[in-house]
């Protein structure tokens, strides 16, 4: 083999690793835009949910004694989306919780019933414009007046949810 021929399989064979390197380069660079592209098309939510609930324990109470002495709880809603949307506040049980929802009061727009009540636990619903925001306020307490003897260890853990109708 001459040297000529040598030096020109040398620079085809440059030239190759050259335009393949260039290839791989150009696919990562487009691959890696794209993966930010997906990253950045994460769906807003359709509401922005905060909640401020009481907490407190308290011994069960009749209805005016709870009116009177349970601290308001609230949940503030924000619609995210450019558009109206219907919702509703879905108050339930928990797996731990014990004490059925018909011993237990909840007062919201000025009134007042016990949790088993409500179907599906639907204890509020409307719906809100673009861009606004609400809040819900109510309270929520042991029925004293409804509560037996064979309810004196039972536990109660409520769940909130606020979804989209």
């Amino acid at each position: 083999m001459k040297m000529s021929e040598y030096l020109s399989k040398k620079r085809i064979l440059l030239l190759v690793t050259i335009v393949l390197i260039i290839t791989i380069i150009i696919v990562s660079i487009f691959t890696l835009l794209n993966k930010n592209k997906e990253r950045n098309k994460v769906q807003e939510q359709d509401f922005s949910v905060t909640y401020n609930l009481n907490k407190e324990t308290f011994a069960p109470m009749d209805i005016e004694t709870g009116l009177n002495t349970i601290p308001l709880s609230t949940i503030n809603i924000k619609n995210n989306k450019n558009y109206t949307q219907e919702y509703k506040l879905i108050i339930k049980s928990k797996e731990n919780s014990t004490l059925e929802l018909s011993k237990v009061y909840i007062n919201i727009n000025n009134e007042t019933k016990v949790l088993s009540d409500y179907q599906d636990g639907v204890v509020y619903q409307g719906s809100l414009n673009s861009k606004s925001d609400i809040t819900i306020s109510f309270k929520t307490w042991i029925a004293g007046d409804l509560i037996t003897p064979e309810d004196e260890d039972k536990v109660l853990n409520l769940k909130y949810d606020v979804i989209k109708k």
